[in-house]
């Protein structure tokens, strides 16, 4: 019977607790809501959600947890947020000032010291747990990068194709166009209140007439603020900045690449980092080798070696490019191999010689015109 009894106050006892029913109320600078919880599950209103976000400060309003340091003089009257928590028939109130580092017991006015990294996550609005999880940074046909308040990177998308405005930079293309694909659907990981931003690392990215600002808030971790957003956002996506250095941004060929355009240099050095590029082909090394093919002023025997290895790649934007060289210099040498580069696509087209020079206007003329036919 005994046995009947505690078996008994045992169930009685579990089913209290399973139905048992806790409450926060948040009062914030931005939103009034509730919390519930009760059999374990946390809802807002009807809406169940993940209480991640809130879990590490549930402890705060345990009975065990000492309010014993006492409240700066400064802290003021207006808390970042109040949550009101209802636990056991128990009520208690406390204010949280993000900015200030301090959680205070209304009941004596007594404070918590906390850092700020760890209030800096408390939920200041209903977002914080049924906001969107993904979200897109609208991106304009003109991109520029600030550090340190100043430009370094200035991209404009002219004819569906992004360049890059700043001489003596040339682009890992790949690179910046993964820093385009994070900017989109990006998953929304944490949201943090605005005083986390304060002494971190940042960089801008401005578009359109919109200025996103990036702060590193933990390793590789960045979180953005969005204009008119009132809190930051962070994502995992945003890991390929690393701790931001441009030269991230850059192509790993860059240093070769200036050398080569550099026509202060002389053509020895310049050759010899374009035999160090070899066969290497990329988006950066074509529009070097365009600009000295295309610039009237730069050494014709550098642009023989340019063509030499041009000339293994006939893509039409090359073949309009050679075809355009052809009048942008009076070497009747280069001109000759120019069309004979020419020649591996259009085998039909006139081979300039040596021996006519006359005919060479003429000649010139007819590869120009076939190369405007090129799409």
């Amino acid at each position: 019977m005994a046995r009947f009894i505690i078996i008994n106050l045992l169930l009685f006892s579990f089913s209290t607790f399973a139905s048992e029913t806790s409450q926060w109320e948040f009062k914030t600078l931005f939103d009034t809501f509730s919390i519930t919880k009760k059999e374990g599950k946390y809802t807002i209103g009807n809406r169940e959600v993940n209480p991640g976000v809130f879990n590490d400060f549930e402890q705060i309003f345990n009975d065990d947890t000492e309010y014993d340091v006492q409240c700066p003089q400064d802290l003021g009257n207006k808390p970042t947020a109040t949550i009101t928590a209802h636990i056991k028939e128990k009520k208690m109130t406390r204010d949280f000032f993000v900015e200030k580092s301090y959680v205070r017991d209304n009941s004596n006015n007594k404070c918590l010291y906390i850092m700020k990294e760890g209030l800096a996550h408390l939920p200041l609005h209903r977002n914080w747990f049924i906001g969107e999880v993904n979200s897109t940074l609208p991106i304009k046909d003109k991109l520029q990068v600030y550090f340190d308040g100043k430009l370094v990177f200035d991209f404009e998308k002219k004819n569906s194709e992004w360049q890059q405005n700043i001489d003596n930079k040339y682009i890992d293309w790949d690179y910046f166009s993964r820093v385009l694909d994070s900017l989109k659907e990006f998953p929304i990981d944490k949201r943090y209140h605005l005083a986390f931003a304060k002494e971190k690392k940042q960089f801008e990215i401005r578009t359109g007439r919109e200025i996103f600002s990036f702060y590193l808030v933990g390793r590789n971790f960045w979180a953005v603020k969005i204009p008119k957003a009132k809190w930051l956002v962070a994502s995992s996506a945003w890991a390929l900045f690393d701790d931001f250095k441009p030269e991230l941004w850059l192509s790993k060929y860059n240093a070769l690449l200036l050398t080569i355009s550099d026509k202060k240099l002389d053509k020895e050095q310049r050759s010899q980092a374009i035999q160090r590029l070899g066969p290497t082909w990329t988006l950066p090394i074509k529009q070097v080798y365009h600009k000295i093919l295309l610039d009237p002023d730069d050494d014709n025997s550098l642009k023989l070696i340019v063509l030499a290895n041009i000339k293994n790649k006939p893509t039409n934007e090359n073949l309009k490019v050679l075809a355009s060289s052809l009048h942008r210099t009076e070497d009747l040498e280069l001109q000759v191999e120019i069309t004979k580069a020419l020649r591996i696509m259009n085998p039909k087209g006139p081979l300039l010689s040596l021996d006519k020079p006359e005919k060479f206007d003429e000649q010139i003329q007819q590869w120009q015109k076939w190369a405007e036919q090129l799409k």
